[in-house]
């Protein structure tokens, strides 16, 4: 396996530090998971295909009393979130 450098800088970050990151492989979508934030955006401007802007996330901002942990999907596009403080596994109610 190899990495390659994607030459994307992330101005602006959901939360204050990124806890996690997940991949919706039904959306084509990578998501990053901060303490009470989630944004996501699409993983093909990553690819040598653009760059990423301000209009390529989708950001959801939650009140703090969970601290999100990190994120996975199934087989379909629900979201399970991973929190602590009380650890427990939440799941999406949509496609995200």
């Amino acid at each position: 396996m190899k990495f390659r450098q994607t030459k994307q800088v992330f101005k602006h970050l959901p939360g204050t530090r990124i806890q996690g990151m997940g991949y919706n492989p039904i959306r084509k979508r990578l998501m990053l998971v901060s303490d009470d934030s989630l944004a996501s955006f699409s993983s093909s401007k990553l690819n040598g295909r653009g760059h990423l802007t301000n209009v390529n996330f989708n950001w959801s901002a939650f009140a703090p009393k969970r601290e999100f942990e990190g994120v996975a999907y199934g087989n379909s596009s629900r979201a399970y979130l991973l929190v602590n403080h009380n650890p427990e596994v939440l799941v999406s109610d949509r496609s995200y």
